[in-house]
């Protein structure tokens, strides 16, 4: 039977701001992919596998499908196998999560069939980085804004600024400001300057 596969990706912003295939990701990142794999287990359809990078804990993948019966077709998997696989959902799409999984295939999957109907093609990738950019947060917040009569509440746009001199200009006119990298989540990317 094929599955969906869903995978914990945590790194996927920094990877997107890198946009390389080869991109490493600091420790801290490895290290909080390696102790929530399990985390898509919570967000994944009924009949699903879970890539667990490091430890898959059947016993206590076990307890939980006890505990909530909904799970109870959920399995964990160490290994992709395109052969099983129905479509991929990492926590996010960039070019280093495609890379993964094109070199983590299981070793009996024939390196002759294209894995490619599993991933999405380079204009799909390239859209997906740029709906990531925080200008499209930009345009969101002005939308809300223009269509709402509730402007009190809401804060001042983010501007995107490119050169060094737009910054210091910008610091200049303004006592206190949050600047934030354009590809950047969970607090990453902050830079405040009063």
């Amino acid at each position: 039977m094929k599955r969906p596969l869903y995978i914990f990706n945590p790194e996927h912003d920094l990877a997107l701001a890198n946009n390389d295939p080869n991109f490493n990701p600091p420790l801290s990142a490895l290290q909080l992919a390696s102790d929530l794999d399990h985390i898509p287990l919570w967000y994944s359809q009924p009949d699903s596998s879970v890539l667990c990078r490091t430890y898959c804990d059947n016993g206590w993948l076990k307890s939980m499908k006890a505990m909530f019966p909904q799970l109870s077709d959920t399995q964990f998997v160490q290994t992709i196998h395109p052969e099983f696989t129905s479509e991929i959902h990492p926590w996010g799409w960039d070019k280093a999560i495609m890379k993964y999984i094109s070199t983590h295939i299981d070793e009996d999957y024939d390196g002759n069939k294209s894995i490619s109907f599993l991933l999405p093609n380079h204009i799909k990738s390239e859209k997906i980085r740029d709906l990531s950019h925080r200008k499209t947060a930009i345009k969101a917040h002005n939308f809300i804004q223009a269509n709402t009569n509730e402007v009190h509440i809401i804060s001042l746009p983010g501007i995107v600024l490119s050169t060094i001199d737009e910054v210091k200009e910008f610091v200049k006119n303004n006592s206190s400001v949050v600047f934030k990298a354009p590809w950047s989540g969970s607090g990453k990317g902050l830079c405040w300057i009063k």
